[in-house]
C-alpha cells in the first residue's frame, strides 16, 4: 500500500485515522508513507511500513515527478493520494482512493473518511513504541491528575495569551485541588521562549516540551489525564 498524506502536521495527524482503518481492514499489509519532513516522526512505528518518503517541495512541483519515479517499479494493490495529485494514476494500482483538492463545508475529518465510506469517522491514531510508553510512565506521574496545556502555536495568531491560560488553570485548580499541569510545546527557541511565560506562573508544572519526538510526545499525553488547547476562532 503507498499512503500518500500532508506536509503540515495537524492535517498529517487527522489523516492517521484512514491509515489505521486500511490497516485494520488488510492485516498485515505492507505500507510505504509518504510525507512532508515535520510529520514524518509520526509514521515511525507503523504495523507493517517498508519505506517513509519524504517529499521536500520543488519548482514547477518536480517533487511530485521523483515521488513517482521513486514508485513506479512497484505493483500497487492499493494507493491512497490524500494530496489530490494525479501521481497515483500513473502508477500501477489494483485500488486507487484519491482525495480530490480545493475548500468544502464539514470537517476535514469527514471529508478523509468518505473516501472509505465511513462513518462515524475513524479517529487519528498515532503509533508508539514499548520503550516509549516506558520513557512517558516514567515522565508522568499516575497521580496527581496531569492536565496537559498547550500554550504554543506556529504563528502568534493562534495563541491565546497567557493570562488566560493562567486564569484557566486557576479555574481549574479550584475545581481539581491535586491537579498538576504540564506544559507541551515544540522543539527550537521561539517555542521555548513562547512557552517561558507560562512555566514561570506555574513553577510546579512538568516541562514536557522541546526536546521530545512526536511519538514520544503522543506517549506522554497519553498518560495525561486530558488536554487543553487553544486556538481562536
Amino acid at each position: 500500500m503507498l499512503f500518500i498524506t500532508a506536509t503540515r502536521l495537524g492535517d498529517a495527524v487527522i489523516s492517521t485515522g484512514i491509515l489505521a482503518e486500511l490497516l485494520r481492514r488488510h492485516p498485515g499489509a505492507r505500507v510505504t508513507i509518504a510525507c512532508g519532513p515535520v510529520p514524518a516522526e509520526l509514521f515511525s512505528h507503523v504495523p507493517g511500513l517498508e519505506r517513509i518518503l519524504i517529499m521536500e517541495k520543488h519548482q514547477y512541483d518536480l517533487h511530485w515527478l521523483k515521488l513517482w519515479k521513486d514508485c513506479v517499479s512497484q505493483r500497487w494493490d492499493i494507493t491512497v493520494d490524500l494530496r489530490g495529485s494525479a501521481t497515483t494514476l500513473l502508477l500501477r494500482s489494483d485500488r486507487r482512493l484519491i482525495m480530490r483538492g480545493g475548500r468544502r463545508p464539514g470537517r476535514r475529518i469527514e471529508h478523509l473518511a468518505a473516501l472509505l465510506g465511513q462513518s462515524p469517522p475513524p479517529q487519528p491514531t498515532i503509533w508508539c513504541s514499548e520503550a516509549e510508553r516506558a520513557q512517558a510512565q516514567a515522565l508522568i506521574p499516575t497521580t496527581p491528575p496531569i492536565i496537559a496545556l498547550g500554550p504554543t502555536a506556529n504563528w502568534t495568531g493562534k495563541i491565546w495569551p497567557v493570562e488566560r491560560h493562567i486564569a484557566l488553570w486557576q479555574t481549574i485548580s479550584t475545581a481539581y485541588p491535586q491537579a498538576r499541569p504540564a506544559i507541551f510545546y515544540g522543539p527550537g527557541a521561539q517555542e521555548a521562549a513562547l512557552a517561558r511565560p507560562l512555566l514561570d506562573a506555574l513553577p510546579h508544572a512538568l516541562d514536557m516540551g522541546g526536546r521530545f519526538a512526536l511519538t514520544q510526545t503522543a506517549a506522554l499525553l497519553a498518560c495525561c489525564a486530558c488536554m487543553w488547547a487553544t486556538i481562536p476562532a
